[in-house]
């Protein structure tokens, strides 16, 4: 059994001050090394000076009081054994752990300060050998007594184990979901929190996105350098004796439907909306887990939309304990258009979705962005580049991304992250259990984002032959009901049994004309690619790869606007377009910014771009 204390042996055997490109941090390593490619955000970063990503973690259900965020430097070192379920013994308080590491960033990202993606001469496995990425995390948090605090962890992959003053408070199972533990200490000061983590990434069952564990030393293709452990804040704060837990809405055209879950039965549930301007518009009182229909007055004047993303405030109040969420008048749904065609409607008309393949990857913080204003960037430019759609690809963003979505105006169509690729011997397939859990945990956490409109299953052929696809549907579509569309098999086989909302083909370089069957809607899933290189921007130089080269900016806007002048007329079926993608990931190089966020296109080929755009999105008949 390989563990990553055996991959570290060398990279942990002598002391040395290491240079990341960013800060400088003592740390045990085999030699000095630098970032390949960093951020201009990433250029900024000290975390001896100020918190990682120190915004309030949950935009979309805030609560005034006492909260922390506990991103920063924590105690680290790999863990020599354990598993899923048995995680390995404490390890010793009288010593601190080997080294540190800057959280949330994990360990094979340059924010971290252990930039663990150079092994000495160790080899990775390239077959099925038992692998994981095993590891320990403990800070000192500071807690009142008798007060109940909730601690909460945004992203862990793939299983966490938390500790407080070396007492389990529980585990939790999932790469993409968000969880969290109550706490009350007696007494007030600091404790010990301790965090171990496990993931076997690409030797596991369980589903990881595009992450492959080779990637660290033989960059290539459409996979990537790999996130382990914590890559999502961890936050505090502190609640009263019976809070709010979760509250779930359903956000209709006129109208939202509201289910508030406490810790402990509540029949006098307070609950206001207040409209864009802040007028109050609507208020109700329910019970705990009674879903309460609050009509909202003159809705047409502040429908969502990409052109208007209009956001109403909800306040809700449970005795002491109070919390704002935010939401969106919308639908999205599918109907026949006036030359009888299944299009996408958006609060009751047809809409043109004009996308873009987004993959949230960072190449100094892998699944973590350097900042907020960084992730809010890379929406704010694909907007400006005309399209009003995002298809988050094989990726669960934090809840800060989403409300930046929702703040903006951009429609999301969000992927469940697949089991991508299986290149081992013999081969480790997916875990249909595993998958039908993450699912569910994603639905869940991501419910309440208005942005959302379409979830798509499965990818091209990643994961979906091992699965009872009409099954599978059928689970999705319980837990959805009517609330968003579903896309089952995105350029995939399954898209041939014409189950759920929409017919999806990808062809690269350039997309097909199609015409949709069975009651759906036709979308071109993915298409474009096209490769524009800019040297010193590149995470292995002079190894970038896309699906159509063009020799500079220019000649991939001209293949790009000969592209869409040939699709637009086939919006006579097709209703949604995703263009391959908003960013560079690693030898990957077909994005509208490279890897490290520079854009590709000056002001006037991005405005150039943007009128063809504008054009496709008004191109489905009248």
């Amino acid at each position: 059994m390989l563990a990553v204390s055996a991959l570290l042996a060398t990279a942990f055997a002598a002391n040395a001050t290491c240079k990341c490109g960013i800060f400088t941090y003592p740390q045990p390593s085999q030699k000095t090394i630098g970032c390949p490619l960093v951020t201009a955000a990433g250029m900024k970063q000290d975390p001896n000076k100020e918190i990682p990503l120190p915004e309030y973690p949950r935009p979309q259900m805030t609560r005034s009081g006492r909260w922390e965020v506990l991103n920063g430097w924590w105690e680290f070192e790999p863990a020599g054994s354990g598993n899923e379920t048995h995680p390995p013994p404490l390890p010793p308080t009288d010593s601190p752990l080997k080294d540190k590491i800057v959280v949330p960033y994990p360990p094979e990202a340059c924010l971290s300060g252990i930039w663990i993606n150079h092994y000495g001469d160790e080899k990775i496995p390239n077959d099925n050998t038992s692998w994981a990425i095993r590891l320990w995390y403990r800070r000192k948090v500071v807690l009142n007594a008798n007060v109940k605090t909730v601690i909460h962890f945004d992203a862990v992959d793939w299983v966490g184990f938390v500790y407080l003053d070396g007492k389990l408070l529980g585990s939790h199972v999932g790469g993409f979901s968000r969880f969290s533990f109550e706490v009350t200490a007696t007494t007030t000061g600091n404790h010990t929190l301790t965090v171990y983590t496990y993931d076997p990434t690409d030797f596991g069952g369980q589903v990881r996105g595009k992450q492959r564990i080779n990637a660290i030393l033989h960059p290539s293709g459409d996979t990537y350098s790999p996130t382990s452990g914590i890559w999502g804040t961890v936050w505090l704060e502190e609640v009263q004796n019976t809070y709010i837990e979760d509250v779930r809405i359903d956000q209709e055209m006129s109208a939202v439907v509201v289910n508030v879950s406490t810790t402990v039965f509540e029949s006098n549930i307070e609950i206001t909306a207040t409209d864009p301007t802040g007028a109050v518009v609507a208020t109700g009182r329910t019970s705990t887990n009674v879903a309460l229909r609050v009509i909202i007055p003159d809705a047409d004047n502040y429908l969502w939309t990409p052109d208007t993303p209009h956001l109403y405030n909800l306040t809700i109040t449970v005795g002491a304990d109070t919390v704002v969420m935010y939401f969106a008048l919308r639908t999205f749904t599918t109907g026949i258009d006036a030359h009888g065609i299944v299009r996408p409607f958006l609060n009751g008309k047809p809409f043109y979705a004009s996308g873009v393949l987004d993959q949230s990857w960072w190449p100094d913080g892998m699944y973590t962005p350097p900042d907020l204003a960084s992730a809010q960037e890379d929406i704010s430019y694909v907007k400006e580049l005309g399209f009003n759609m995002i298809r988050l690809h094989q990726k669960v963003n934090p809840p800060t991304w989403y409300h930046q979505a929702d703040k903006i105006g951009m429609i999301i169509f969000q992927d469940m992250p697949q089991h991508y690729g299986d290149w081992h011997q013999p081969p480790i397939g997916p875990s249909v259990q595993l998958y039908k859990d993450d699912l569910k945990l994603m639905i869940k956490d991501l419910w309440n984002v208005p942005s959302i409109v379409q979830w798509t299953l499965f990818n091209e052929q990643d994961m979906v032959s091992h699965f009872n696809v009409p099954e599978i549907v059928t689970y999705a579509e319980g837990m959805v009901g009517d609330s968003r569309l579903i896309d089952t098999n995105s350029g995939g086989p399954a898209n041939g049994l014409y189950l759920a909302d929409v017919d999806d083909i990808h062809h690269y370089p350039w997309p097909l004309p199609n015409k949709a069957k069975k009651n759906q809607y036709c979308m071109a899933g993915e298409w474009g690619g096209v490769g524009y290189f800019i040297p010193g921007h590149e995470w292995v130089e002079g190894q970038c790869g896309g699906y159509a080269p063009a020799a500079n900016s220019s000649g991939m806007l001209d293949m790009y606007l000969s592209a869409l002048d040939k699709f637009i007329p086939y919006s006579v079926n097709i209703s949604a377009s995703v263009i391959t993608q908003t960013t560079d990931i690693e030898r990957e190089c077909d994005g509208f910014f490279t890897y490290d966020r520079v854009k590709k296109f000056s002001d006037a080929e991005g405005q150039q771009f943007a009128a063809k755009m504008a054009i496709l999105k008004k191109s489905m008949p009248n």
